[in-house]
Order: structure tokens, then C-alpha cells, then sequence
């Protein structure tokens, strides 16, 4: 509601001249503050929210006498208020909540015999406009509660989507449309039952927004049927095409920002991920060890001396052995003829080989060449267990890895080693 503050509210409440409004649904308080500093020292404005964005403490000291809020829910504070000159209805969005408050409204107003308030509800359009949300579907009874499910929504169908769509982490009807469903839904039942006629201004921009106010009030309050007439007219219009240019490339920007970081975030993961597969693939993070058989096994068939020092700590104390390990690992020769065939690593290559490997698989995914995947001459089939890895990382389940030698060719086995992300 807060981009449409300049353009469509404020114009309504001041021409309304309201002195006591209620907002339902805060969220992070911007809309609160420029209502309060708009509305002049004598107005009261009361917030209903019960799970605020922001602290209202804030508020109330920055505006005291003026400032009430309610950290409850909607239908439980408004029988206890006087009657409100405005509603800023924002709330929760399903039928039930909305149908309800703007009953309670009606009523308060009634019972001191004054109209109903200027009600600005937000929401009255795709998504919320015709499909219930409920933000906890436990507070709403049973029989007024639409089946409903954590999925998300797109214009063009009823029924939620599967996978993607709008909002998938909240709880939407199922189906779009129907009686006692949506906002829109909530509204047009009130306006239907209510006993004096009203006028029903919607402005299809930003979710929509709907001003209901009745008619003897705009007999009585002729500059607020003006503000009303005006955001129907072409000027009014062209206003609202204004605001509705600001929020589309606010919210590109935002988008690009997200999607850009989100994007680099994955490309660090996958890297990351690669680089942790290779290692272990190479027995990087174990190469002291390799040192310690080789030590223990010149022990056992040359009879040589061990030396404790050297075994505890190779990488310092036996120094040359260390380094031809890390050599064949990761040098830039790669492993030498005596050192491919090691039992230890999963893959006789180093890692410059590895490396290169991934660049190849860049190539191949960059340009979308079709095909499966084989390691010819695999040994213990590191190169085919990088290659799946390699294609988990990157989200490209559908082709398949094959390992070959001269006494075998079949598929990946099920059971091929895999290395956690």
C-alpha cells in the first residue's frame, strides 16, 4: 500500500478530513509514519498488527497521545474501538478476516451513529483479489476455510502450480475463485448486504487498491467525491501509470540484485564443491598418511629402520618423501609412471589433469553438445565419479557417466563412491 500513498491515500483521507483512522497490517511501518506526519497533531491513529516488522515503541514515543498499537489480531481488537473516520485494511488476506472487519467496522460506526469509515483495502486484485492466504490457517474456522497448500500461483491458472509461481512458502487456497474466497470476494459480499449504497473505486495497480465509501458521506463531503472522480479521470489515470513505472523498476532492480548474487553464490558453491571432490579424489587431504605406508611398508620388506620422528610427522621430518607425494598430486607434470598406479587416490591423474578435465566439461556444458559421459582406462574410476559430480553441480541429472576398461563396460554402478556437498 505504501507506493500508492502520495497518489491515491493521502488525497482520499485528506479529503475525507478523518481525524481517527485504524490501520490493519503495518508490516514495516512506512505507511504508519507518513499517515501520522500527513494527517496533523490533532489525528489518532490506531495500528493493528500482530507480528510487526519494526518496533512500535518507536512510534509511540516519537508520536505520543497519537499513537496506538495493538500487537493482536484484527477481529479481536476492532469491537473494542470507537468509531474510525478511515480503514487502511491490509491484513490478512482471505475472505473470512476482511468480510469480517469491515462488518465490525460497520457496526462500530453504527452504534454511534455515525458512517461507515472510508475503507482503503489493498489486495483486491490477482494474487489475493479471488484465492484466499491465510497466514495462520488455525485462526480461521473450519467451515470458512478454503483447502489450502504451500505451493505457488501464476495469472493463468486456478489451481496452484507444483513447482516455482508466486509466493510457493505460503498457505494459498487451492483453487482460485468461488464463494467466500479472496478480498475481492470478502468486499463485494459487505457492499452486497450493506443497507445504504456505496461507491466502489478500484485502481488496478500494484495488487489493486479499493476506496468503499458511501454515498451520503460523498453528498455530505463533496471534495472527497472530487478525489475520488479524479483517480478516475485521465490525469488520474496518468498518475497511476507514474507510480506503477517507479514499482516495476524498483522491483527489476531488486529482482536483478537477488538473481545476480544468487547467481554468484551458486557459481562459489559449485567451485567449492568441485574443489572438495578433486581433493579427496587426489587424496589431498591425506597425503602424510601415504608417507607413513610407504614407511611402514620399506620396513616390513626392506627391513629398513623406523624413524618416529619421521612417522609422526613426515610432512616436516621426511621431507623429500613428502614432496614427491605432493608432486605427483599436483604437479604440473602430473603423477610419474611409478606413482599412477597408487591405491590410495580414486584417480591416477593429478590434479592439472583434473583441472582440465572440468574445463573440457565447461566446453561442453556451455555449448549444450549432446551425450553421455565415459572414463576409458578408469583404475578405480575417479574420473568418472568428478564427471557425475561434475554434472550434479550443475544440475544436469539426464545424462549418464560410463566406465570403461579392457575388462569391463557397463554403466556407472549405483554404488559408485559420491562425495557430499
Amino acid at each position: 500500500m505504501f507506493p500508492l500513498w502520495d497518489v491515491a491515500i493521502r488525497p482520499v483521507l485528506r479529503a475525507a478530513r478523518v481525524r481517527r483512522v485504524v490501520e490493519i497490517g503495518a508490516l514495516r511501518g512506512e505507511t504508519t509514519v507518513k499517515m501520522i506526519n500527513d494527517l496533523g497533531p490533532d489525528a489518532v491513529l490506531h495500528v493493528i498488527d500482530p507480528v510487526p516488522d519494526f518496533d512500535p515503541t518507536e512510534h509511540e514515543r516519537q508520536f505520543p497521545g497519537r499513537y496506538v498499537f495493538h500487537e493482536a489480531l484484527s477481529l479481536d481488537v476492532l469491537p473494542t474501538l470507537d468509531p474510525m473516520d478511515a480503514a487502511l485494511i491490509d491484513g490478512d488476506h482471505n475472505w473470512y478476516t476482511v468480510y469480517n472487519e469491515m462488518r465490525m467496522l460497520s457496526e462500530g460506526a453504527r452504534r454511534a451513529g455515525a458512517p461507515l469509515p472510508v475503507c482503503i483495502l489493498h489486495d483486491v486484485l490477482w494474487p489475493y483479489g479471488r484465492r484466499d492466504l491465510y497466514y495462520s490457517p488455525d485462526q480461521i474456522p473450519d467451515e470458512h476455510r478454503q483447502p489450502y497448500a504451500q505451493k505457488g500461483m501464476r495469472p493463468a491458472g486456478k489451481k496452484l502450480i507444483e513447482h516455482g509461481g508466486l509466493n510457493p512458502t505460503m498457505y494459498n487456497a487451492v483453487m482460485e475463485g468461488g464463494p467466500h474466497n479472496g478480498v475481492m470476494t470478502g468486499v463485494d459480499d459487505f457492499v452486497a448486504e450493506y443497507d445504504k449504497p456505496l461507491r466502489v473505486l478500484v485502481l488496478p495497480i500494484y495488487f489493486g487498491l479499493a476506496i468503499v465509501v458511501e454515498e451520503e458521506r460523498l453528498t455530505a463531503q463533496p471534495e472527497l467525491a472530487a478525489a475520488l472522480d479524479r483517480l478516475e479521470s485521465a490525469q488520474g489515470r496518468y498518475e497511476l501509470l507514474e507510480v506503477a513505472e517507479q514499482v516495476r523498476l524498483r522491483a527489476m532492480i531488486f529482482q536483478h540484485n537477488v538473481f545476480f548474487k544468487r547467481d554468484e553464490q551458486v557459481d562459489r558453491a559449485n567451485a567449492r564443491y568441485l574443489r572438495v571432490v578433486k581433493a579427496a579424489l587426489l587424496n589431498e587431504h591425506y597425503l602424510d598418511h601415504e608417507v607413513r605406508l610407504e614407511q611402514l611398508s620399506a620396513f616390513v620388506t626392506e627391513k629398513r629402520t623406523v624413524v618416529a620422528n619421521e612417522v609422526r610427522d613426515p610432512a616436516r621430518n621426511d621431507q623429500v618423501a613428502y614432496r614427491r607425494v605432493v608432486r605427483n598430486r599436483l604437479g604440473a607434470a602430473g603423477p610419474e609412471p611409478a606413482a599412477a598406479d597408487s591405491f590410495l587416490p580414486y584417480t591416477a591423474m593429478g590434479r592439472p589433469q583434473l583441472d582440465h578435465l572440468e574445463r573440457a566439461l565447461d566446453v561442453v556444458r556451455d555449448n549444450a553438445i549432446p551425450g553421455d559421459l565415459v572414463e576409458c582406462g578408469t583404475g578405480r574410476g575417479g574420473g568418472a565419479i568428478f564427471m557425475r559430480a561434475y554434472l550434479d553441480a550443475h544440475d544436469l541429472p539426464d545424462r549418464r557417466v560410463f566406465v570403461a576398461d579392457r575388462f569391463r563396460a557397463s554403466p556407472e554402478p549405483e554404488t559408485s563412491p559420491t562425495f557430499p556437498r
